[in-house]
């Protein structure tokens, strides 16, 4: 494979490159589920499938193509191998060239979504202004796409993301096979108040969608998904923070995640830090703190007085404080098991 600063790039429009049409999938939320073919909509979960149906008669089966969302979280591409329907939400991206295959519809998605930050609510992704958009490819000397090098291009990368994270993977059950982990049968739980155990609780800063910078800083947010990063910003004015848990305050109300990178969180998530904790504490704490999410709801969100009422179960030791401990051990405990039964499948 040519190296990729020798490789030529040119801009093309979508339309050059796929057929554009809106998906005719109708009646949502009044239709039996339960089929063999996947309903995709504008939803940003499970690779955009609402659910599994069977079409009707008037509804168009596509297969091993993009859809790309012109509502919800607009601009969001995903690639399906599978057949299924779409609804008027979402765009179908039919290939013209009859070259994009799975490797190389990744490397189209990434260039789509690098502009998904120009749509909003306010300024929809309609299927004309799909057309125009240009994404940048590598060409060949004739000035046609280069599909080899995306294809060997992908490959490369997530077979080094692999090598990597399986090094990783090692790494972390050589130490955790090392450590002496001693589980206590009989454990007494005690509820403690939020606020009683972090020594800072914060609320992040606004920052509107189209005030964002591309960068390379984590922005979390209130999604549920991608351990609440919600892109990758280069602001100097957000609220900048560090190894600690995001809990979201709206959106996906109660959903909290441990951070030990420096993030920009936004006003939807409050984060909740002690100095004294470790990641194995942290990852016991979010999943503590998560249950009570269903205590709340869109229409019912945490805000700064309700979180300093909030209590979660914790395991106490014989003299009624927190038993840290025991939470790291348990957390090395599923971990380690996480981790072995990953090495057994993958024949690591």
């Amino acid at each position: 494979m040519g190296k990729k600063k020798e490789i030529q790039w040119e801009c093309f429009e979508i339309q050059e490159i796929f057929d554009i049409v809106r998906g005719n999938a109708k009646d949502v939320t009044r239709r039996e589920f339960g089929g063999n073919v996947a309903l995709v909509s504008a939803t940003n979960k499970n690779n955009g499938v609402y659910d599994f149906v069977t079409p009707k008669n008037y509804e168009t089966i596509y297969s091993n193509t993009m859809t790309i969302h012109n509502n919800g979280n607009v601009g969001l591409v995903f690639y399906h191998n599978y057949n299924f329907i779409a609804t008027s939400d979402v765009t179908i991206l039919i290939d013209k060239t009859n070259k994009i295959d799975k490797e190389v519809a990744e490397f189209i998605i990434t260039a789509l979504q690098q502009q998904k930050e120009k749509y909003c609510y306010g300024y929809k992704l309609s299927n004309q202004r799909l057309k125009k958009q240009k994404i940048l490819l590598p060409i060949k000397k004739d000035g046609t796409i280069h599909f080899d090098f995306i294809k060997k291009y992908i490959k490369t990368k997530k077979m080094n993301i692999k090598e990597k994270y399986e090094k990783n993977i090692s790494k972390e059950v050589e130490y955790l096979k090392k450590v002496n982990i001693v589980m206590s049968k009989d454990i007494k739980w005690e509820e403690f108040y939020i606020k009683d155990i972090f020594s800072m609780i914060s609320r992040g800063k606004r920052l509107k969608k189209e005030d964002h910078i591309v960068g390379d800083i984590p922005y979390v947010s209130s999604t549920m998904n991608t351990n609440g990063v919600d892109g990758f910003i280069g602001n100097d004015n957000g609220r900048t923070f560090y190894d600690c848990l995001s809990l979201a305050n709206s959106g996906s109300v109660g959903s909290c995640f441990y951070h030990e990178y420096t993030f920009i969180g936004s006003d939807h998530i409050t984060a909740l830090k002690n100095q004294e904790y470790n990641k194995w504490i942290y990852l016991f704490l979010a999943t503590s703190i998560t249950r009570i999410k269903d205590k709340y709801s869109f229409n019912r969100e945490i805000n700064d007085n309700r979180i300093k009422k909030e209590k979660i179960l914790l395991p106490i030791k014989e003299n009624e404080k927190i038993n840290f401990t025991y939470m790291e051990n348990y957390i090395k405990k599923v971990v380690l098991e996480k981790l072995n039964d990953y090495i057994q499948f993958n024949n690591i």
